[in-house]
């Protein structure tokens, strides 16, 4: 059945649903008991909304494999996609007493922490943390939570410690160097130049890179990493944007108004028309 699944993933890239469904339906036809077909079954039940039919088969799943934490995974997230939040929050739990799972338990931190329950929340990264020492995933996750709620001291924190345990972690020391050169510190530049060696060619790693050695005074290698990023993803417009104010601070305000005038043209797709028009009038 195996090269049928893949088949359906093939048709849910191209958005085919029909035919995902049909090759997901051959599968079982040759394996009923394949569970990796059923939990694909299942996210194209929740993908077109059929919400009763996804639930239907996060519960076979659950009489058919009792042991398996899986059937209760899927059962909380058609629950957290309805917004049955206790409903999910007791998914959840009951799939982790099955077996541990980083995703199951990100998803679960998750609820928690968005739901109002944060000392849960809390007790639930306290003791994941100590019984899965080493889960860089989980600290990850927690890095980039803290980052997108501007706690920097705690994201700072958990990106250092996924360093503990995995030190050339490309995405770890990136967000790090993005953390420490905000705050100032020097060590930003050898971080970044580490991510960007480990992870060549990625975009918003040279975006970082070249934000430190702007902070830092070097713009004419800034501006050779940014023009870097830029020629690497076209549609990633904030990094046109950095690019342009590097420009506007190395004094090439011709450069600087050229970025400008496409980042401008874009209108409503590109969300930053405010920091274009205040750049524009300082040049």
């Amino acid at each position: 059945p195996m090269p049928l699944l893949r088949l359906a993933e093939v048709h849910m890239r191209r958005d085919d649903r029909t035919a995902a469904a049909q090759s997901i339906k051959k599968a079982l036809t040759i394996r009923p008991d394949f569970a990796l077909a059923r939990r694909a079954q299942f996210g194209l039940e929740l993908a077109s909304g059929r919400f009763n039919e996804a639930r239907s088969i996060a519960k076979t799943l659950q009489r058919e494999r009792a042991a398996d934490p899986m059937g209760y995974a899927l059962e909380g997230d058609v629950e957290q996609v309805q917004k049955n939040v206790p409903a999910a929050i007791a998914a959840y739990r009951k799939s982790l007493e099955k077996g541990p799972a980083t995703e199951v338990a990100i998803k679960l931190h998750a609820l928690l922490a968005s739901s109002g329950k944060g000392a849960e929340a809390a007790a639930l990264e306290a003791d994941w943390r100590k019984q899965h020492t080493k889960d860089t995933n989980f600290l990850l996750y927690l890095g980039d939570r803290a980052l997108g709620q501007k706690d920097y001291a705690a994201a700072e924190q958990r990106y250092a410690d996924v360093l503990v345990h995995q030190p050339d972690n490309p995405l770890a020391l990136n967000n790090l160097a993005w953390l420490k050169n905000r705050a100032g510190k020097p060590e930003a530049l050898a971080l970044a130049e580490k991510a960007n060696k480990l992870a060549p060619g990625r975009a918003p790693f040279m975006d970082t890179l070249a934000e430190v050695l702007a902070t830092q005074g070097n713009l004419a290698k800034a501006i050779d990493v940014q023009k870097a990023a830029v020629a690497l993803d076209p549609e990633l417009h904030l990094h046109r944007l950095h690019l342009a104010k590097y420009y506007a601070s190395a004094g090439r305000k011709s450069d600087a108004r050229e970025e400008l005038k496409r980042l401008a043209a874009l209108g409503s797709k590109f969300g930053g028309q405010a920091d274009v028009k205040q750049l524009m009038d300082s040049l």
